[in-house]
């Protein structure tokens, strides 16, 4: 009896959680497209796209979304834009930075995420806090799709993933380390 009962509970748990992470990652689905970005989980019918996404965002609801489309040559482009919130709404806030990058910086990216375990980690954090920053990272390769969020992570492999992106967008990395000290977006 106590096996099934542990069981039951388990199942509960994973259901309420796949359910919950399903609610976070529509909302930020949502949330691009108000940036004017592509949904990521739409292109995994084409099996040779690939591209990427980090949502950093601090609890004001501010932050950067970045891109990483990745190229048939193997080197890409990545787009960084800034939004705010007002109102519960995303919006964007500036012109989308776009700059090139080579195919050893796609590699050098690629590389983060296998370090990180990218496509095998938990969806959510299994400690979530309810301060600091959210940083949520997306990505398609080869008809497979992959979304998680953590909050202020500590896992460094997760954090130096987006913080790659961050600096192949031309920003400077420790601007995002910083959580709540800072009352300032980066600007960049």
């Amino acid at each position: 009896m106590k096996a099934w009962v542990s069981a039951a509970v388990l199942a509960l748990a994973f259901y309420s959680c796949s359910v919950s992470a399903k609610i976070d990652e529509q909302q930020y689905s949502f949330d691009y497209t108000a940036l004017s970005e592509p949904s990521l989980r739409a292109i995994t019918r084409d099996l040779k796209a690939e591209s990427y996404r980090f949502l950093w965002q601090r609890p004001d609801g501010s932050g950067w979304s970045f891109r990483l489309a990745v190229d048939p040559q193997g080197g890409g482009r990545v787009i960084a834009r800034r939004f705010i919130t007002e109102a519960g709404q995303i919006k964007p806030e500036g012109q989308a930075k776009i700059t090139e990058i080579n195919n050893r910086e796609v590699i050098t990216f690629r590389a983060y995420l296998k370090i990180a375990d990218f496509w095998r980690l938990n969806i959510e954090d299994e400690f979530a806090q309810a301060s600091g920053t959210v940083w949520v990272l997306e990505g398609v390769q080869q008809g497979n799709y992959r979304w998680l969020k953590r909050f202020a992570p500590k896992d460094m492999y997760f954090r130096d993933a987006g913080l790659y992106l961050i600096e192949l967008a031309g920003l400077a990395r420790a601007d995002f380390l910083v959580v709540d000290r800072v009352t300032q977006l980066p600007t960049g």
